[in-house]
């Protein structure tokens, strides 16, 4: 199943905030058994995606996900981040064994799952976490990762572009089988 974000009602101007409009999108496939959320060529202002099982995101040529510049508009993992602040905390070693099942800080992302099977980002399109001036940042938990998988089977990330990452551009935590191309 291919669902298009725009009929949820995202809007591609680079302004309006479509973090809503994409939450919809991912779990009306999901609903119907998983698919593509499919985004059009456009500017889609968002703040974190949450992918679900069997669920893909499908950036066409010339779509671009643009990270919004509020902190607020992240979401983050349940487990935490075994890396952020590395400077205050250090590296949880028992979060990257498997150990510790949830963490105090969590990773924000512009694109997570967390514990879901069979999904990924695909297509020709960008994901740009936009970071410079104004980017937004917690004193916490640090800048957004462009893409955080965790603990999830079957990820395929295939022919994106991904610029401007506020923190990691791809963090797979504890993932399996997971495939990068192009």
């Amino acid at each position: 199943m291919r669902v298009n974000v725009l009929d949820f009602g995202a809007v591609g101007d680079g302004a309006a905030l479509n973090t809503e409009a994409f939450a919809a999108a991912v779990d009306a496939c999901a609903k119907a058994g998983g698919g593509f959320v499919s985004v059009p060529a456009g500017q889609f202002v968002t703040g974190t995606v949450e992918l679900k099982s069997c669920v893909y995101l499908e950036l066409l040529p010339g779509a671009e996900l643009l990270g919004s510049m509020r902190i607020a508009d992240y979401r983050g993992t349940q487990r935490g981040c075994a890396w952020l602040p590395a400077v205050v905390r250090g590296i949880n070693t028992k979060l990257l064994s498997g150990e510790d099942e949830k963490a105090a800080n969590p990773c924000k992302a512009l694109v997570m799952a967390e514990d879901q099977h069979h999904v990924g980002i695909v297509g020709f399109g960008t994901l740009d976490g936009r970071r410079g001036v104004g980017y937004p940042q917690d004193e916490e938990t640090g800048a957004p990762f462009l893409v955080v998988f965790s603990r999830c089977s079957d990820v395929t990330l295939e022919n994106v572009t991904m610029k401007r990452p506020g923190s990691f551009t791809n963090y797979l935590l504890n993932c399996e089988r997971v495939t990068i191309r192009g």
